[in-house]
């Protein structure tokens, strides 16, 4: 699982901040620990799920992770317009990773997933990444593209 070692990396490098697209959310304990951890640390950590999904069964499944990470400190946004199927990690404005890989068991360790890692350079800026933009503009730079914070859902009231 040399995805997962790398990911699990790139969280417990990160000090200022990281932030995570991804369409499925599906963690282990390793993932779903470090993830906690660098939020309690400090670190601003930020996850972009879909709003609308492609799969009911996974959406509510990714769903099921929210409040554990939410009471940790983790910052949570769903993106409204329609599905999010980019997979970005941006770390520190000093490294960010963009392919295939899903934070799933079945990217992570059965199929032939892949990524690229970015060291350094002005694209890993926060206001120019390619994690961070659309949560400010369009694929064109026009207008303002809706995320949503999550909000856990209050069980027992109408």
């Amino acid at each position: 699982a040399v995805a997962k070692n790398v990911y699990l990396e790139l969280i417990n490098q990160a000090q200022k901040r990281l932030y995570i697209c991804t369409p499925y959310l599906i963690l282990d304990n390793d993932l779903l620990s470090c993830l906690r951890l660098a939020a309690k640390r400090g670190v601003d950590v930020r996850i972009y799920t879909p709003g609308v999904p492609d799969k009911p069964t996974i959406y509510q499944l990714t769903r099921s992770y929210f409040p554990h990470l939410l009471r940790a400190g983790v910052k949570i946004y769903s993106y409204t317009p329609g599905f999010l199927h980019a997979k970005t990690w941006l770390v520190d404005d000093r490294i960010a990773a963009v392919g295939t890989v899903n934070l799933d068991y079945r990217s992570l360790y059965l199929h032939f997933e892949n990524s690229v890692l970015l060291y350094g350079g002005a694209v890993l800026k926060a206001g120019e990444s390619p994690t961070t933009r659309g949560a400010s503009a369009d694929a064109n730079g026009h207008g303002a593209v809706k995320t949503a914070p999550y909000k856990a859902p209050v069980y027992g009231r109408p």
